[in-house]
């Protein structure tokens, strides 16, 4: 097992013109990213898309970047459907594939499975991939808190490694990360507080703004190594001005919309998310330069 740490962009799914995927796209995101120098890639989660692919896509997306990354970093597959079936066959994929690990969100989308559905649905996901496993938290999307007691029964599970928490919940995140004594795998998912995740056991990030800022994340996790701590504070509220600006509009479109400006064009979203609108798109450049975001990010 390659060791899970550091900064994982949640690489955006480029498309072309008629609405594909773009190989050619794609390939030029991973390649940009290892230049920069991130510690692995997380594919098809929501900055991705993947919920809005299908699965043939999303195994395509997978076998692209795996062949693009060439084993240089560990590369983690999301593997989360609206139906279980889905979720299993995409993480037998991603395993035969030889993705490094897989992630899932629960099947919670309007039912809320009890604890014991949980644990057999991360069963079921773990025997089918045959790597390590990490559950992903994301109250805010879907209508179930992975909390640090649910967790406990959730890391017994064989293959079950860790867990990926966008729930920005700092008081949450410090007791899960302890469990087992840290010897446990937590990433921080919620950008706007990866610095705080780290200060409380976090191994590193995954997130779906770093695509844009991917130095600023990469130094800011350097700045942690280096136990640099003005530096790396410095860094996040820079990041979370940035995420100000996004959040006035459609975060997604905002997104692509700053790719295809800085030379990395990956198309429109996928419906149902439509492409910024013209005077949005003046409205988020001027956001984004009134906080100097083009000379900082670089």
């Amino acid at each position: 097992m390659k060791e899970l740490k550091g900064i994982y962009p949640a690489i955006m799914t480029p498309f072309d013109a008629r609405g594909a995927v773009s190989e050619t796209g794609l390939r030029r995101l991973v390649r940009h990213a290892l230049e920069v120098g991130v510690n692995g890639f997380y594919v098809c989660g929501g900055g991705g898309e993947g919920l809005l692919l299908t699965v043939p896509e999303r195994q395509q997306v997978l076998e692209i970047v795996l062949d693009a990354v060439k084993g240089k970093v560990p590369v983690i597959a999301h593997v989360g459907a609206f139906q279980n079936p889905d979720a299993v066959s995409l993480a037998r994929h991603a395993g035969r594939a030889g993705a490094d690990a897989v992630a899932s969100m629960p099947p919670a989308y309007f039912y809320q499975p009890d604890l014991d559905g949980l644990v057999e649905f991360y069963r079921q996901v773990a025997e089918a991939a045959e790597r390590p496993v990490l559950a992903y938290n994301i109250p805010g999307r879907i209508p179930l808190n992975l909390d640090t007691r649910t967790f406990e029964r959730l890391i017994r599970i064989p293959g079950v490694v860790g867990l990926k928490d966008s729930s920005g919940n700092l008081a949450q995140i410090t007791l899960t990360a302890a469990i087992d004594d840290g010897r446990i795998t937590v990433f921080n998912g919620e950008d706007q507080v990866l610095w705080y995740g780290l200060m409380a056991g976090c191994v590193g990030g995954i997130g779906s703004t770093y695509p844009v800022m991917l130095k600023v994340f990469v130094n800011l996790y350097r700045a942690f190594l280096d136990r640099d701590w003005d530096r790396g504070l410095e860094l996040q509220r820079g990041i979370n001005r940035t995420v100000r600006v996004l959040t006035a509009f459609n975060v997604l479109a905002a997104l692509k919309q700053i790719l295809k400006w800085l030379d990395l064009d990956s198309g429109d979203p996928r419906p149902p998310n439509p492409p910024l609108a013209a005077d949005d798109a003046r409205q988020l450049k001027l956001g984004l330069e009134k906080i100097g975001f083009f000379e900082w990010r670089s």
